[in-house]
């Protein structure tokens, strides 16, 4: 709990929280749960194969990464925000409640600009 710098997180199963944790974060996830709260992530790379991660992060900026085999994944910026986000799941969808400015959707890759884009 608030921790600033550079995140790299590996779970291969079990639980993982975290809260106010700021800086660039790369997490992967093989099977569990991960979830990060009120964090505030200039960058994000995000993977999971079967497990459930859960990222809200207050800056809004990206790039963001996702991508799933057949976990799910939770990205939560704030309303307003302006940033770009890379997703894609081999089994899955994607779904989002932000004004999206440009978007390319595809059957497995989701990459859209929510408000003003992001770096």
């Amino acid at each position: 709990e608030d921790l600033q710098g550079r995140l790299d997180l590996d779970s291969v199963s079990g639980k993982v929280t975290g809260r106010q944790l700021k800086g660039d974060a790369s997490v992967s996830v093989v099977s569990g749960r991960v979830s990060l709260r009120s964090c505030d992530f200039p960058a994000l790379n995000l993977s999971t194969v079967s497990g459930r991660a859960e990222v809200e992060t207050q800056f809004g900026g990206g790039p963001y990464k996702l991508s799933a085999v057949s976990g799910s994944l939770l990205l939560v910026v704030p309303e307003g925000s302006s940033c770009h986000v890379d997703a894609s799941a081999v089994s899955g969808k994607f779904y989002t409640d932000l004004d999206i400015a440009h978007s390319s959707v595809s059957k497995r890759r989701w990459q859209v600009q929510i408000g003003e884009g992001g770096p």
